[in-house]
């Protein structure tokens, strides 16, 4: 995977975490995040630790952020 790739996909993730963001919802007991956005951002944390993974190679702290599902 070339660096440019990297930077790419990074950029695309940013990009789609700044959207679900911009739909969280304050309330008065808290702050939600947007209908529907959980699932997908859950799966973009755990691609991201996959591009993390394939740019950089595995190494301990990937290990330890590793999502339990």
């Amino acid at each position: 995977m070339t660096p440019k790739i990297v930077i790419a996909e990074l950029e695309r993730y940013e990009a789609e975490l700044t959207r679900i963001l911009r739909g969280f919802k304050r309330t008065s007991s808290g702050i939600y995040i947007g209908e529907g956005d959980d699932p997908l951002y859950r799966h973009y944390a755990r691609e991201l630790v996959d591009l993390y993974n394939d740019a950089l190679g595995q190494n301990i702290y990937s290990r330890q952020c590793r999502p339990n599902t």
